[in-house]
Order: structure tokens, then C-alpha cells, then sequence
């Protein structure tokens, strides 16, 4: 395994890896929040100051962490219950929990 920076080119797939961990979440977030957390999913590696790390195995890519340094805002998620419920938002709701 080798772990390296991100080539611009491999952007999108490490999106949809990103979105491939995260979709047994969907069951569980309050309704339409899969959808937000997909999209927001979908930017992560595109957004300005991210810096992603790869994981290379010799069928391809394995894994990513994108990375947002200390007091970025853009890296942030917020984390907002409803009922037994979780939604994803880029900003905080009135009755978030910064995640």
C-alpha cells in the first residue's frame, strides 16, 4: 500500500469511495438527509484548503482522508438530531452539535 497526496484527476473517484463508506449511514439520518450529506460528500475533495491523502493498492484506490487545517471553516460538518434521526449540514443548525 502506498500512501500518497491525491492526483487533481482522481478527485471524483475518491468521491465516490467517500459516498460508498457513508451509504450505510442513509438509514439512519432523518429524511433528505442522505441527500445533503451526499452532495456535501461529493465537494469535500474540491473544496478550497482540502488537502487529500490517498491510500494506493495494487487494485486501485483503497481509502481517503481529506484534510482541513486547524480553524478552517470549510472543513467543518455539523450534526443535527431529530427523533433517533441524524442529518449532515455545512452550517449549524439552531440545535446542532458541531461534529
Amino acid at each position: 500500500m502506498l500512501v500518497r497526496s491525491a492526483r487533481p484527476e482522481e478527485l471524483d473517484r475518491v468521491a465516490e469511495l467517500s459516498v460508498e463508506a457513508y451509504a450505510e449511514l442513509a438509514p439512519f439520518l432523518e429524511p433528505g438527509g442522505w441527500q445533503r450529506m451526499r452532495e456535501g460528500i461529493l465537494s469535500v475533495a474540491r473544496r478550497d484548503g482540502c488537502s487529500v491523502i490517498v491510500a494506493e493498492e495494487r487494485e486501485g484506490l483503497g481509502g481517503s482522508v481529506a484534510y482541513f487545517p486547524p480553524g478552517s471553516e470549510k472543513g467543518k460538518a455539523y450534526l443535527r438530531r431529530s427523533g433517533q434521526r441524524y442529518g449532515f449540514w455545512p452550517s449549524p443548525p439552531p440545535t446542532g452539535e458541531k461534529v
